[in-house]
């Protein structure tokens, strides 16, 4: 069973200040808009189809994780670790994900109009930019 806005909320506030841990959990359709999320450890997490519009996720730990259909628009993820991530028919329009590390994520069908790929590491072979629709901002696009 997926955890809602308010159980996340009392983990990120249970963490001591120490850098909080999600991963591995279901946070399918989580209401995760606004939240601050900066170096939150999401990986393995299933994020599939949740809101996570003007969330700031910078330096965040997203090895693995699941976005499928996730609404990510206006998202800040700079610095972000999206490896081997599934972000396939995600919609990234106007996420800033400059510095994040897209090494083997897959992005079939995603919409990233208007992303900012600024410095950003893209996928390799072992990822997947097949049917997604970019328009970007940015360049200086790094390979693996």
């Amino acid at each position: 069973m997926a955890l809602d806005r308010d159980q996340i909320e009392t983990r990120l506030t249970e963490s001591n200040g120490g850098s909080p841990d999600l991963s591995g959990l279901d946070l399918t359709g989580a209401d995760l808009s606004r939240m601050d999320l900066r170096g939150v450890n999401l990986s393995r997490a299933d994020l599939s189809a949740a809101d996570l519009r003007w969330a700031v996720l910078e330096g965040a730990d997203l090895h693995s994780s699941v976005l499928r259909r996730a609404d990510v628009r206006w998202a800040v993820m700079r610095g972000a670790n999206l490896r081997q991530a599934d972000l396939g028919r995600a919609n990234l329009g106007w996420a800033d994900l400059g510095g994040a590390d897209l090494s083997g994520a897959e992005l079939e069908g995603a919409s990233l109009e208007n992303v900012d790929l600024s410095s950003t590491i893209l996928p390799g072979p072992a990822g997947s930019l097949a049917g997604a629709a970019a328009r970007t901002m940015g360049g200086g696009f790094a390979r693996p």
